[in-house]
């Protein structure tokens, strides 16, 4: 299974690269150019969240001749899972150590909130979701299809943040104030209230259970389709 998580990095290093330039460039536009937080917090959630659906897309060339091979189709479902969680989370690293660095020349944009186990769990969390929920689609349908398919689902899951967030600022107590420099200041509102209502411990573990258990489901739905998929179909 290693084998073939270091056959993407070899076969994708070059999107993961440009993705990580993408988000360093844009991190550093908001920072310096823009003086606004959102956008980094943005790319550090939307680029890794992305990056394992799109392996896996570009993966459809491959697909054919790794599982005519002398390897297990569950060995083939469990690499692609793990090499974009592996992949994605390295992102995220590269991303919050950025962050830390050039925080030290522009102090006005608090980030200390990303630097914990907490914040960490917060980045994570969309990448495990999307995927979870993605992966099995591509496993079900020919690549022009699931295409199709991921793109309706990205736009539906964009429409419900643009209306969720619209939602969440009107519950905003009048008390709250912030600028244009907090990062993300609905979302984080709301996240860090419930945090302190029940506590960072049992946030994390209400975290790890709810990434446990959709991954279970996605995987053992992952696992079901392909055991069914003929793999001489060319589309």
């Amino acid at each position: 299974m290693m084998r073939l998580i270091y056959k993407d990095l070899k076969a994708y290093y070059h999107i993961i690269v440009f993705q990580t330039l993408i988000i360093l460039l844009m991190m550093s536009f908001g920072i310096f150019i823009d003086h606004n937080g959102t956008l980094t917090i943005l790319m550090l959630i939307i680029y890794p969240m992305t990056l394992p659906f799109v392996l896996l897309l570009n993966d459809t060339k491959y697909e054919r001749l790794a599982l005519s091979l002398p390897i297990n189709r569950y060995q083939y479902v469990f690499s692609k899972y793990l090499g974009g969680f592996i992949f994605a989370f390295l992102i995220i690293v590269v991303g919050l150590l950025y962050s830390y660095i050039i925080s030290s020349f522009k102090a006005s944009i608090d980030f200390d909130p990303l630097y914990s186990i907490t914040g960490f769990f917060i980045l994570c969390f969309p990448v495990v979701v999307i995927s979870s929920v993605l992966f099995p689609v591509y496993f079900r349908f020919s690549k022009s299809m699931a295409s199709g398919i991921i793109i309706l689902m990205l736009a539906i899951i964009l429409i419900g943040l643009i209306v969720g967030l619209v939602y969440l600022e009107k519950t905003l107590e009048t008390s709250v104030q912030y600028s244009k420099e907090d990062i993300f200041p609905v979302i984080t509102s709301h996240i860090t209230n419930y945090i302190i209502s029940v506590g960072p411990n049992t946030f994390q573990v209400q975290v790890i259970i709810s990434v446990c258990t959709l991954l279970t489901f996605s995987i053992g739905m992952s696992l079901l389709l392909i055991s069914k998929k003929d793999i001489g179909d060319p589309s």
